[in-house]
């Protein structure tokens, strides 16, 4: 059975707490007694000092002779005397042969017989009596006893009223001590508790603790270090969890690419192969066929051509920074060039591109790379634009940010393909290009290159209404 550290500290402090009071009451018993002894045996010396002077003055002032005649006579004078006098029981016995059959029988008095002093304490009915018993002697002869009793009641019952005072306050104070030491240890062992509850919250695996334990010594300094290490722990998780998810989405990332560029390469060998095996076994005896067969070769060849290409500019723009050569250069140049270059093509489709360009804008790039972005976003709003449509093309600097945004009317991007159109191969189903075909790697290599300037791209589109794209450089 797990015992509570606060237990652990109360119990041992109340058992010498409570053996300590104990203690004190059992001495301030015995010293009580014995001083209630002492008081006894003095007043019992000091009456029989008196008794012995008053009967020497009882005899002189009556012209008697002390014998044991005269003692007989007047031993009810003498005791009746010396009781008024001291205000107890004084009795002289001047008959103390064997034979007598009044006398008491108390140990005291059976000394006294003997020619010794003695008292005696008696405890009846709730009250105490001391009896001195002394022998009065002529020439060293016993010629009788006198006995001198005295109440003590008061005195023992003062003695009981100070002990039961003094168990009451032993009691109070300890019932004090138990309350005051059970909050204190109460106090103390809440921080542990607090740092147990919160271990285990850390064995669940919740992290976000909050520990507050205000108490500034070695408990609070150990919560302090217990939340500080919950915090590393959280954060070690956290990078932990993070190159765990990098590494699982790179892995599906290299294998839904090595897919693709299988499935990719696959489709035009495939063709080119089907094409060529047959022209080798008719040779050039159906000259349509053989027309039509290097038609295809060839426009599969080029695409192939192409697919390599597009696979090999990805890799070179998702490479390290060292392959960039990034210097000053005059986007509102860059921009005007590309637009001008890109409306011969836009023309055959009766596109026009209008531009918005702000003078000066100066950033810091790769020009070529920079130059591949903007053609390859014209190219596919040409490729997917509404023939007799307009493409604008706006440039312009806010703060220490450039902004440059693509904005077509054409067949648009379903909201559900959103999310994905900047995936490596990722192709919009059912959006057919005026020309050419699509490797799905276009978007990719225009969103590495604008996240390696430091900036970033966004893409809104409606289907049957057109396309946006949102571009931001010169960030962090």
């Amino acid at each position: 059975m797990k015992q509570s550290i606060q237990y652990k500290i109360l119990l041992p402090f109340l058992l010498v707490l409570f053996i300590g009071m104990a203690s004190l009451i059992f001495v301030l018993y015995n010293i009580n007694e014995q001083n209630a002894y002492l008081t006894i045996k003095n007043d019992m010396i000091s009456a029989r000092r008196n008794q012995e002077l008053f009967l020497r003055q009882y005899f002189l002032i009556n012209n008697l002779e002390i014998s044991h005649l005269s003692l007989i006579n007047e031993s009810d004078s003498i005791s009746k005397s010396l009781s008024a006098r001291l205000g107890s029981d004084v009795r002289v016995y001047p008959n103390i042969s064997s034979d007598t059959i009044d006398l008491p029988k108390d140990e005291g008095f059976s000394l006294a017989l003997e020619g010794d002093t003695a008292y005696t304490v008696f405890f009846d009915r709730g009250r105490v009596t001391a009896t001195i018993s002394f022998p009065i002697q002529i020439e060293g002869k016993i010629i009788g006893i006198m006995t001198y009793s005295k109440d003590y009641t008061d005195l023992f019952n003062k003695n009981s009223r100070f002990l039961l005072i003094t168990g009451l306050f032993a009691a109070a104070i300890f019932l004090a001590m138990l309350i005051t030491s059970y909050l204190i240890s109460g106090h103390l062992v809440k921080p542990i508790k607090s740092l147990i509850r919160n271990t285990d919250q850390i064995s669940k695996g919740k992290y976000d603790l909050d520990i507050d334990i205000d108490s500034r010594d070695e408990i609070g300094e150990l919560a302090n270090k217990f939340e500080d290490m919950a915090k590393t722990v959280k954060r070690q998780i956290e990078i932990i969890e993070k190159d765990r998810d990098e590494i699982r989405e790179t892995q599906e990332q290299t294998k839904s690419f090595f897919d693709n560029v299988t499935h990719e390469l696959k489709t035009p060998l495939t063709t080119i192969l089907g094409y060529a095996q047959v022209i080798k076994e008719n040779g050039f005896t159906d000259k349509e066929f053989f027309d039509r067969g290097t038609s295809y070769i060839i426009n599969e060849g080029q695409r192939l051509n192409d697919l390599v290409m597009d696979i090999l500019n990805a890799s070179r723009t998702s490479s390290n920074l060292g392959e960039y050569d990034f210097q000053e250069l005059d986007l509102t140049e860059l921009l005007r060039q590309t637009c001008d270059e890109m409306r011969i093509d836009a023309g055959q489709y009766d596109i026009q591109i209008d531009d918005e360009i702000q003078d000066n804008l100066l950033i810091r790039g790769d020009r070529d790379r920079l130059k591949e972005v903007i053609t390859n976003l014209l190219d596919n709003s040409i490729k997917y634009g509404y023939t007799n449509s307009t493409i604008r093309v706006v440039a312009f600097s806010k703060g220490p940010l450039t902004f440059i945004t693509i904005k077509d009317r054409g067949i648009g991007i379903p909201e559900k393909d959103l999310d994905r159109i900047f995936e490596p191969f990722y192709r919009v189903s059912g959006n057919a290009p005026k020309r050419g075909g699509s490797t799905g790697l276009g978007l990719s290599i225009v969103k590495n290159i604008i996240e390696i300037h430091g900036g970033a791209i966004d893409i809104k589109s409606q289907v049957n209404q057109g396309t946006e794209v949102n571009i931001s450089l010169g960030g962090d």
